[in-house]
């Protein structure tokens, strides 16, 4: 997993890149909302993508679902997919992407 992009020649597959891309944060004090781009590419199929997908949302699920909430580190109250997933034709040869946006609520510390 990765939050940006590695070179061309330092990549590996499957990948999956999370990048914050917008969302409401105009009362960062109390609530967050970011929306999340959760990009899966793979190098065995478009089917192999959407299940990589599939899986992180499940990992992201898991972790609002079974936190552990500890007073002053903040915490996940909310988790909404927004959108996906959706396949598409990766830009890099041989390969297939699938992605979908993943809207949190956080609540800072």
């Amino acid at each position: 997993m990765t939050a940006k992009l590695p070179p061309l020649e330092h990549r590996g597959y499957p990948l999956v890149n999370i990048r914050r891309i917008g969302g409401s944060s105009t009362y960062v004090q109390h609530l967050d909302r970011p929306s999340l781009e959760v990009l899966c590419i793979s190098d065995q199929g478009s089917s192999d993508a959407e299940n990589i997908y599939l899986d992180v949302r499940q990992v992201l699920y898991d972790a609002y679902v079974n936190q552990t909430v500890i007073q002053g580190a903040g915490s996940i109250h909310s988790f909404t997919e927004q959108t996906g997933p959706f396949t598409f034709d990766s830009p890099y040869s041989g390969t297939w992407g699938a992605q979908g946006l993943i809207l949190l609520g956080l609540r800072p510390a």
